[in-house]
């Protein structure tokens, strides 16, 4: 019976190796925002802390990325008075956001995501030569997903 016990923490062991993983999940997505879209490299990863490396191709404009939590097909997101957007509307959460920054500069910043399924979107909206220009309403927005375990 002796050799039992002692092989019991050493099996418990073995199988604890066996079961983890290097892969705790998450990873790094790499976006492009341009006028007037936003582009990714992947399009899903598994939750845990992902890197998003943007990238403002511009070529005029200043652009953010607003990371949004909803059920909503991108282009069905719920708009404000000013055409943007409403990030406290109800069926969206605003979670994340990489501040506004100038064409032709990268920025980017760790986010830790639940599963679920996201929108990144820039809502700006700029007024030039008299017109008004609502950066999601002409197209910045891509679907993400974020899936459960690595």
């Amino acid at each position: 019976m002796r050799p039992l016990l002692l092989g019991a923490p050493l099996l418990a062991v073995i199988l604890l190796a066996a079961c983890s993983s290097d892969d705790e999940g998450g990873g790094k997505v790499n976006v492009v925002l341009r006028e007037w879209a936003i582009d990714t490299d992947v399009s899903s990863l598994p939750e845990g802390d992902i890197e998003f490396e943007v990238k403002n191709e511009g070529p005029d404009e200043d652009h953010e990325m607003v990371i949004i939590r909803t059920d909503l097909a991108p282009d069905k997101l719920p708009i404000g008075a000013d055409g943007s957007v409403d990030e406290k509307a109800g069926g969206v959460t605003a979670v994340k956001e990489i501040q506004e920054f100038e064409a032709g500069r990268k920025s980017g910043a760790t986010f830790t995501l639940d599963p679920g399924k996201y929108v990144l979107i820039c809502n700006r909206v700029d007024e030039r030569d008299g017109e008004k220009m609502v950066h999601y309403q002409k197209g910045m927005r891509t679907a993400f997903t974020v899936t459960a375990g690595p």
